[in-house]
C-alpha cells in the first residue's frame, strides 16, 4: 500500500480510519437506517496519515482507489473543483477554463466572485503543470484547504504531487501578498 510505504519514509505510522467521502467513495445508504452507510468492499477511507510539508499540515486517507489528500490553510477562493465534480458541495459544471488546460473540466457555484482570478493565476497554471492529474484524480478548492484526490502508483509520485499542492497552498494563502495572473 502506496500510503504505508510514504509513512515508512517520512517516519510516520498509518492510522486505521473509517471515513466516507461522497466525492470518491460509492457505498449506498441504508434506506431503513438512513444513517448508516453499507460499505463496498475497498470503498470507505480505512487508512490516515498525517505529514507535515514544508509549513502545511497535509491529512492523507486513502482506500482501494483514491488517495485523498488535504492541505489545510486560508484561502481567499471560491468553492470549486477541476477535473472531477465535488459531489459534497453540489457544483455545476462552469464556462472558465484554466489557460493551456482547457481539457480540464471546471466545477463551480452559480455565484462565483473570485473564480476567474483563481484559474487565471500563475501558481495554479504551475502547479496542475506538474500535478499532471489522470482521467480520475481532481483537485478541489475550499476557503479552508485544498483536497487533491490522487490515483498515483508510487509513493515518490505521490509525494511529489501533494508537495505541489502544498507550494500552490502556500502561494494562495490568504496571508500572502496577491499571486500574480495571467491575461485571460
Amino acid at each position: 500500500m502506496i500510503l504505508k510505504a510514504v509513512g515508512k519514509l517520512r517516519g510516520k505510522r498509518v492510522l486505521k480510519a473509517n471515513s466516507f467521502d461522497a466525492n470518491v467513495c460509492a457505498s449506498p445508504w441504508d434506506h431503513e437506517r438512513p444513517w448508516q452507510i453499507l460499505a463496498l468492499p475497498g470503498d470507505i477511507f480505512r487508512h490516515k496519515l498525517t505529514l507535515n510539508i514544508g509549513s502545511r499540515r497535509v491529512t492523507m486517507f486513502a482506500n482501494g482507489e483514491f488517495i485523498s489528500a488535504k492541505i489545510a490553510g486560508d484561502f481567499e477562493v471560491d468553492v470549486c473543483s477541476i477535473n472531477r465534480r465535488d459531489k459534497i458541495m453540489s457544483l455545476g459544471l462552469a464556462e472558465p477554463r484554466v489557460p493551456g488546460f482547457e481539457y480540464l473540466s471546471v466545477y463551480a457555484s452559480k455565484s462565483q466572485v473570485r473564480l476567474d482570478q483563481l484559474l487565471h493565476s500563475v501558481a495554479l497554471i504551475e502547479a496542475l503543470n506538474g500535478l499532471d492529474l489522470a482521467e480520475a484524480e481532481s483537485v478541489h478548492f475550499y476557503r479552508n484547504g485544498i483536497v487533491l484526490y490522487l490515483q498515483r502508483d508510487s509513493p515518490d509520485e505521490l509525494l511529489s504531487a501533494v508537495e505541489m499542492a502544498c507550494k500552490l497552498a502556500d502561494r494562495l494563502d490568504a496571508k500572502a501578498p496577491q499571486s500574480e495572473t495571467v491575461p485571460g
